[in-house]
């Protein structure tokens, strides 16, 4: 026979979250409590205890997954055990866009330029100059600046200013560009900016470099010269020496500066743990925004937004079904609860064994529980989440979760539980998720990297967002 339960409950405080992974799948995000909520009426108020238990470190999905829920357990009637079977079985036939790593180019820019500050000067010979060369002395060129632009989709592209020196004094700067196609390596995606990703264009002169250089010539003559040698014929022989200067200057930078600066520039953002199957490159309007795609059983695909991450934070946003489906991942695993006893709690003999998914709508964040023995059932729980991101006791970043409804919403067979005592077990098994996302995510730009720290986090529709700060080491 077919139930169906309706079950109300009041706002539970947010208790801390820690430590986690943050992937993929289908349905997370479910929290309660209930200590001694043995039973109940429906459509009767269930008030929820504020306190909660922290639970070893798992995965930073794991943190919503059991935000969201955890139940069930048991292996007996047929029609149950093969619907949870077929839950736990399902994937996409091809890659979908689940998640983004939303960086901007400000926050890479910066750290370029911190990378390039100090770096020694590559001496180089300007072409044309003949016995002007050996008169006008050392010269050598610098890079000024590294700064990400827009480019098309599959590439990074760079802007590259360079200051030509003699003696050290700044004579005329260059300015090219470079594109480089990323590559994933494992977990991190790599951007080698060397001298094979300058782009073949002639480099761009500041306007009075003629009349720089031609001074610099006449600056270094003897006197006597300077007598017999007019600065008009000097600047002549300047205009042509630049001219072959940027017909070659692609040769040049590359061979020299660019090759010099190439470890100090080379990119490698290590992305969060989710089973990547493939990435798609695409530059906003000021960040970078590197998609991932998996085979994670999740409907739809990431929505694009254009609202752009802060200049000084980097923005991870997952769908909600990615979130589930890393959760139920973890579960099959065993790195998450895989039985838990009557009152929600992990427990090797527990009769019930939970699922997660997401489903976009009221209350979209579901909590699956099946018994498998005895007295058979399937059960869905809904609840809507709500995340906040702010600092424990210990001065640590965590990730809140409160619920403000939460409903059981279907049932096969006897419901013999409290939803309350449910949401109780996933309070106490809420994880950690700060460090978890700085162990997963993050960058490094030459021998600089970067972690990150969770300082803001939200539902929005069906995407879970967090915003990570960066933390220099």
């Amino acid at each position: 026979m077919r139930r169906k339960h309706n079950i109300w409950w009041s706002p539970v405080t947010p208790h801390a979250i820690s430590r986690a992974p943050v992937d993929n799948s289908a349905d997370p995000l479910v929290t309660g409590a209930g200590d001694d909520l043995a039973s109940f009426q429906v459509g009767e108020n269930i008030h929820l205890p504020t306190h909660a238990h922290p639970y070893p470190w798992w995965s930073i999905f794991g943190i919503f997954v059991l935000i969201f829920g955890a139940t069930g357990c048991g292996s007996a009637c047929p029609t149950v055990s093969q619907e949870r079977a077929e839950f736990f079985a399902q994937s996409l036939p091809r890659p979908a866009l689940h998640g983004s790593l939303d960086v901007p180019f400000e926050l890479m820019n910066g750290l370029f330029t911190e990378q390039i500050r100090g770096m020694k000067p590559v001496p180089v010979t300007i072409p044309g100059l003949g016995k002007y060369q050996r008169k006008l002395g050392a010269v050598s060129i610098a890079p000024r600046s590294i700064r990400i632009i827009p480019g098309k989709p599959g590439q990074v592209h760079f802007d590259l200013d360079f200051t030509v020196l003699h003696r050290k004094k700044a004579l005329f700067t260059m300015e090219t560009t470079a594109a480089v196609t990323p590559q994933v390596d494992g977990g991190r995606l790599l951007i080698p900016l060397g001298p094979e990703a300058l782009r073949k264009v002639k480099p761009t002169l500041s306007p009075k470099a003629a009349d720089q250089l031609a001074g610099a010539i006449y600056g270094a003559l003897p006197k006597a010269m300077r007598m017999v040698v007019p600065r008009r014929a000097l600047k002549g022989i300047a205009n042509k020496a630049l001219g072959q200067l940027v017909d070659g200057g692609y040769g040049l930078l590359r061979d020299s500066v660019v090759a010099e600066m190439a470890p100090r520039t080379q990119i490698a953002l290590d992305l969060p743990g989710l089973p990547v199957e493939g990435v798609q490159i695409r530059s906003r309007q000021g960040w970078l925004a590197v998609g991932m795609k998996t085979l994670l059983p999740v409907k739809g695909v990431l929505p694009r937004t254009k609202m752009a991450p802060a200049n000084d934070r980097m923005r991870l946003r997952l769908m909600g079904g990615a979130v589930a489906a890393m959760g139920n991942k973890a579960i099959e695993s065993g790195e998450l609860p895989q039985r838990l006893n009557a009152k929600g709690k992990p427990s090797k003999t527990g009769e019930y064994r939970p699922g997660l998914s997401w489903e976009s709508g009221e209350r979209p964040a579901k909590i699956w529980l099946w018994r498998e023995q005895g007295t058979c059932m399937r059960a869905r729980i809904g609840a809507t989440p709500h995340l906040s991101a702010g600092q424990n006791k210990s001065k640590q970043q965590e990730v809140r979760v409160k619920v403000d409804d939460g409903t059981i919403e279907d049932v096969e067979g006897s419901m013999l539980l409290s939803a309350g005592a449910w949401i109780q077990g996933l309070w106490s098994d809420a994880i950690q998720v700060s460090k978890s996302v700085a162990a997963q995510t993050g960058f490094e730009v030459g021998e600089r990297k970067v972690e990150v720290a969770v300082q803001r986090a939200q539902v929005l529709g069906d995407v879970v967002e967090l915003d990570l700060s960066a933390v220099h080491r």
